[in-house]
């Protein structure tokens, strides 16, 4: 059962206990108001003309109605209370999926971008293009959220693609920094542009860009196959 299905579970039954638990509360006094009532009527019943017996039952049956419409009150609340969390929590892996499906788009059009594809320089002036940064903010905080449970399998399965998507783009960026440092060295527009072109070859023959490739594809493919909603919602697929 995922938190959705859990939280209104726990609101249903809450609410139904609440409810009912305020019912016989308010029974138990309107009984303790108009015992005196009572006791007229069981007076006249066979078992009940002894005054102890009316009294005992009578006391009886204003306990279990004040003592139990409050515990079912007590327990209605917590019950509530958790669906509410439920659900919160419930939104909160929601937007935690949407934004991953937004940084997978994101990277996906950054790396169809110089310096990554097509010309790493400007044809008109030669300014080379350097490697941007590539986004894992929304993977770092699902893996920081515990809102996923490693034992069930479909959530391990989208924890680890998260895990090896994170750790690609990590790795990544780590060498485009290198690249980037070396782009950065003064030389002539003919030696900067062949330096780009040298680089842009290098990176996407790499074998650590390639693993990065592969990940950001199954990152798609598992998004697709269980978080479709997810990628339906912006718009471009």
């Amino acid at each position: 059962m995922d938190y959705e299905a859990a939280g209104n579970s726990c609101l249903g039954w809450g609410t139904f206990l609440v409810a009912a638990g305020a019912f016989f509360f308010s029974l138990g006094w309107f009984l303790l108001g108009i015992s005196k009532q009572a006791n007229e009527c069981l007076r006249k019943r066979r078992w009940f003309r002894a005054l102890v017996t009316r009294v005992s039952v009578i006391s009886a049956a204003v306990i279990i109605l004040l003592v139990g419409g409050s515990w079912m009150v007590g327990g209605g609340g917590t019950l509530t209370t958790e669906g509410w969390n439920l659900l919160d929590n419930h939104e909160q892996r929601n937007a935690l999926v949407r934004a991953v499906a937004q940084q997978w788009l994101l990277n996906g059009v950054n790396m169809k971008r110089p310096p990554l594809s097509g010309t790493p320089y400007d044809k008109i002036d030669g300014k080379i293009d350097i490697y941007g940064t590539l986004e894992t903010s929304a993977l770092d905080s699902v893996l920081t959220s515990g809102l996923w449970n490693f034992g069930k399998p479909e959530e391990q399965e989208f924890l680890l693609t998260v895990v090896n998507y994170e750790h690609a783009l990590t790795r990544a960026n780590a060498l485009f920094g290198i690249v980037n440092a070396d782009l950065l060295q003064t030389g002539t527009a003919q030696q900067n542009m062949l330096k780009a072109e040298r680089h842009q070859k290098n990176v996407n023959a790499s074998e650590w860009y390639g693993a990065l490739k592969l990940q950001h594809q199954k990152m798609h493919e598992l998004l697709l196959r269980n978080y479709r909603w997810a990628v339906m919602e912006q718009g471009k697929w």
